[in-house]
């Protein structure tokens, strides 16, 4: 039974981690980049592609999402705007990766 129990272990998905801030840069000049709450969404493949993960980043604007291992875009929604993060990030079980998403106050 043991050997079963192992080996069923052994087969399961694991999970990868990505760690990130949202912040929200001021639209006048010299105001301060400000960490920020919102949702913040993992996107499979593309900037389209199905959400994997989605975290609540707290009012320190950090949010750790757990998504199996692949190539995925961040969105956010703070308030009513929807804020895309510039490149992708691949992330492994073994080496998670670190990626922020950046709005634009309007």
């Amino acid at each position: 039974m043991a050997l079963v129990l192992l080996a069923s272990a052994c087969g399961a998905p694991r999970n990868a981690t990505i760690r990130g801030t949202l912040v929200t840069i001021g639209t006048v000049a010299g105001d301060p980049d400000q960490p920020t709450a919102g949702k913040v969404e993992a996107h499979s493949g593309s900037v389209n592609g199905p959400v994997a993960g989605t975290a609540q980043a707290g009012s320190d604007g950090v949010f750790t999402i757990l998504v199996p291992a692949g190539t995925y875009f961040l969105s956010a929604s703070v308030g009513r705007v929807l804020c895309l993060s510039d490149s992708s990030v691949t992330v492994t079980p073994e080496a998670g990766a670190k990626l922020d998403v950046i709005c634009t106050s309007a």
